[in-house]
């Protein structure tokens, strides 16, 4: 600050140096990588890189939620009176949320021959 008492920044000139940067990463045989990919995206203005492979697992449920749009419609449904909320009924997203269990280390990559795979659970005796 100076005797004004006003902010005045410090400003420090640096030289900086372009510097060599990668990204490796190793994933397991039992993945199953099926499709990679890399390419530029002109939105992001970066270079994007795909992968998908398959995984073994299976669907636990789905639940359907519901919540407010938007802003507005959760202060409606929050602090509008009764008849306030009959008149201008609170509009609502809803949307199906859905549980799978996955199991990345299994491997059946025995070629020619179709997985099956059994998954027990043992349930305790009172």
């Amino acid at each position: 600050m100076n005797e004004q008492g006003a902010f005045c920044p410090q400003v420090e000139t640096v030289e900086l140096e372009r510097m060599r940067f990668g990204l490796q990463q190793s994933l397991s045989r039992s993945l199953m990588i099926s499709k990679v990919g890399v390419e530029y995206d002109q939105m992001l203005d970066a270079v994007v890189a795909k992968l998908e492979a398959f995984v073994y697992g299976r669907a636990l449920g789905h639940q359907e939620v519901s919540y407010p749009a938007d802003w507005w419609q959760a202060l409606k449904e929050r602090w509008f009176p009764p008849w306030a909320k009959r008149r201008w009924p609170t509009k609502m997203t809803r949307v199906v949320m859905r549980a799978v269990a996955f199991y990345p280390t299994l491997r059946y990559d025995v070629p020619g021959h179709k997985a099956v795979i059994a998954i027990l659970k043992e349930h305790p005796h009172a």
